[in-house]
C-alpha cells in the first residue's frame, strides 16, 4: 500500500489528508509501506511522526512537475513508466497549445486564483497550472508571475477585481473540510464577456496525473470539450492517462 499513487496524486482515506489532526493515525492505519507527500511546511514539520510509520518522501514543491514525477517513479522503480507519463503529458500540452493559438487565444492573459476563507491567492510560474497556461501561450499578471509561498502568492481583496479583469479567469476551489469555497462566491470577480470556471485539487498538485488533469480542465473551459475533474471522476482521468501511454 502507499499513501499516493505509484507515479502521481495523493489517494488518501477518504476522511483524513496529511496534515490534518488525527491523520498521522488514520495513515498508519493504512499500514502504508511508503508515504509520498509534498515538501510543503506543515508536511515537513509532521516528518518525523510520519517515519515512525513507513518511509516519507517529500519532493520539493517548487520543482517542476516532470522532476517531481522522476523523483516519484525513481523511489517506487518505474522509471521508465514516469518518462512515459511525462511524455504522454507534453505531448498532448503541444496539441493543446496549437489550438490555443488557432483559437486565437495565444497571447491572452489568464487569472488562476483561489479564494480561501477570504485571503486570496494567485497560482504563479511555479505552480503546475502556472507552468502548464505559460507552455500554451497564456501570460500573466505581474502580480501573478512572481514566486513566492510556494508559488501561491497572496492577492489583497481589493486587487482581486483588477487581477482577475482578463479574458480567462480559472477559480480554483478551496477546501475548507465541510464545504468548499468558490473563487466566484463573494462577487468580486465579474464574469461578464470572459471564460470563466471552477477547477478541482489538481491545480494544486504537482506530477503527471495532475498535469493530465489540468489539460482536462483547460480544454473542457476553453474548448467544451467534456466536464472539469472532481474527486469522483479521478480514477477515470488515471485510466486516461495510462491508456495513452499504452496506445503511444
Amino acid at each position: 500500500a502507499c499513501c499516493q499513487d505509484t507515479l502521481l496524486q495523493p489517494v488518501l482515506d477518504a476522511n483524513s489528508t496529511l496534515g490534518e489532526a488525527g491523520s498521522v493515525e488514520a495513515v498508519a492505519a493504512t499500514q502504508p509501506e511508503l508515504i509520498l507527500g509534498i515538501g510543503h511546511p506543515n508536511l515537513i514539520e509532521l516528518h518525523d511522526e510520519y517515519t515512525g510509520i513507513a518511509p516519507v518522501v517529500l519532493p520539493d514543491f517548487t520543482a517542476t512537475w516532470q522532476d517531481q514525477t522522476r523523483l516519484i517513479a525513481q523511489v517506487v522503480d518505474k522509471e521508465a513508466e514516469g518518462e512515459a507519463a511525462i511524455a504522454a503529458v507534453e505531448q498532448r500540452v503541444a496539441e493543446l497549445a496549437a489550438e490555443v493559438e488557432a483559437a486565437g487565444l495565444a497571447g491572452q492573459e489568464i487569472s488562476i486564483i483561489q479564494n480561501f476563507g477570504g485571503d486570496y491567492f494567485a497560482y504563479g510560474p511555479t505552480t503546475i497550472s502556472g507552468s502548464i497556461v505559460a507552455d500554451l501561450g497564456f501570460v500573466r499578471s505581474e502580480a501573478q508571475s512572481t514566486a513566492d509561498n510556494f508559488g501561491f502568492i497572496p492577492i489583497a481583496a481589493e486587487l482581486v477585481p483588477g487581477e482577475t479583469d482578463v479574458p480567462v479567469v480559472v477559480g480554483v476551489l478551496a477546501d475548507m473540510g465541510d464545504f468548499f469555497v468558490s473563487a466566484f462566491d463573494d462577487g468580486l470577480i465579474l464574469t461578464d464577456d470572459k471564460i470563466t470556471g471552477d477547477v478541482g485539487g489538481a491545480w494544486a498538485t504537482n506530477t503527471a496525473l495532475g498535469a493530465w488533469i489540468v489539460l482536462d480542465d483547460l480544454e473542457a473551459l476553453l474548448f467544451d470539450r467534456g466536464d472539469v475533474a472532481n474527486a469522483g471522476s479521478a480514477i477515470e482521468r488515471f485510466d486516461d492517462l495510462i491508456a495513452t501511454i499504452e496506445a503511444s
